[in-house]
């Protein structure tokens, strides 16, 4: 009960933060726009001609995901840690679980809103199609599920090496971004490239692949969309970014990191001169 209180908690926050919910919808919802509007038409060989929207919006899902659950949560708990408000909440009744749980629940539900929404941009406004809806929905909630616990313990492990909140925005998407680029989330990528095999040693690949194969028509797919080696590899970064998360996770600020120091002095002298 207090896990589900302290996840309204956040849900407030967020909602209350009208940039930050724009951007955790728009700019997913922007490129699906976008790159959706200028090769909506075009086929894939690769893919036995399917539409290249018919794959580019699961890739977008994954991307929404990622967004909210990787960056939104890293930059949160960096945010909060350099203002001292970690510190804060650690000194109250509150238990680590329960609000780690609020977090994380709160990015959850916040994720899982963008995939709808994106689904029923990409149905409604781009023509794709669910194939097979009453069986591979149930995958694609557990490829989420998954997907959403992996990268919510990578963000939570990133959050902790940020030394203060202006190094925040380039540590936290220098490392995405790249890997976004060779997985194919915003065009398709062939497995056979080097890149693509660069790209299979991280999660953000597989969490797209297995996003895809839940759209994909037969022949190329068949059955509930099953992709298990996928699902294995996102574990397996979510176990050990979870253990690496735990070991090295701080609650006070990091008074070495130079800007986020000079900038809580500044603010207490501001305080004593008032």
């Amino acid at each position: 009960m207090k896990v589900l209180q302290q996840v309204k908690w956040e849900q407030k926050q967020f909602w209350r933060n009208p940039r930050a919910a724009v951007f955790a919808f728009v700019f997913p919802l922007l490129f699906l726009l976008i790159f959706s509007s200028l090769y909506g038409s075009d086929r894939i060989a690769e893919l036995g001609n399917i539409k290249f929207v018919q794959q580019y919006v699961p890739a977008i899902v994954a991307f929404g995901l990622i967004s909210v659950c990787y960056t939104n949560l890293a930059f949160t708990l960096s945010l909060r840690r350099a203002q001292g408000i970690l510190k804060r909440k650690r000194g109250t009744p509150l238990t680590v679980f329960t609000y780690m749980g609020g977090i994380i629940g709160n990015v959850v539900i916040i994720a899982s809103l963008l995939t709808v929404v994106t689904i029923v941009v990409g149905i409604v406004g781009f023509g794709i199609e669910f194939p097979e809806f009453s069986t591979r929905v149930f995958t694609l909630v557990v490829v989420l599920l998954i997907g959403a616990f992996c990268f919510s313990a990578c963000g939570i492990m990133i959050a902790n090496i940020v030394p203060n909140e202006e190094a925040a925005p380039a540590i936290i998407n220098i490392i995405l971004f790249p890997l976004l680029f060779i997985s194919g989330a915003f065009t398709y990528v062939d497995n056979d490239t080097a890149l693509v095999k660069v790209a299979a040693f991280f999660p953000v690949r597989h969490l797209i692949q297995a996003c895809q194969s839940v759209f994909l028509p037969s022949p190329q797919v068949t059955g509930a969309g099953w992709e298990p080696g996928h699902l294995m590899v996102m574990l397996a970064w979510g176990v050990g970014a979870t253990v690496v998360a735990a070991r090295t996770f701080k609650w006070e600020p990091n008074t070495s990191g130079g800007g986020g120091g000079r900038s809580r002095r500044r603010r207490n002298r501001a305080a004593s001169a008032s």
